[in-house]
């Protein structure tokens, strides 16, 4: 979403009214993005990057002879591992268990 302000502010950052309000250099533009109160890990919100690599890092130390340097898509699936869905990595305790997290059984 586009961002207008008065009385001539350039730019904003920071948060207010569940809104994150960020600077886009290359459009030289203000936009603003709506924030969800999601369940939170340990004081971090689950961003799809910060949940990618605790799995990958709990599948390291359930496997340590796997090098996540040079895994595929198709290793996983070969070898039929639990970071193939989050419904799966929970149940191998590679995430904490949250409310309604059997339903999330789509493949990454």
């Amino acid at each position: 979403m586009k961002v207008r302000f008065k009385n001539n502010i350039l730019s904003y950052s920071g948060k207010v009214d569940n809104l994150v309000f960020y600077w886009n250099q290359r459009l030289q533009r203000t936009y603003a993005e709506r924030t969800y109160n999601l369940p939170q890990f340990g004081g971090v919100r689950p961003l799809w990057n910060n949940l990618y690599m605790q799995i990958m890092y709990g599948l390291k130390a359930l496997n340590p002879d796997l090098d996540l340097q040079t895994i595929s898509r198709a290793y996983i699936e070969l070898h039929d591992l639990p970071c193939r869905s989050v419904a799966r990595a929970v149940d191998a305790g590679l995430l904490p268990p949250v409310r309604g997290y059997e339903e999330l059984d789509s493949e990454l």
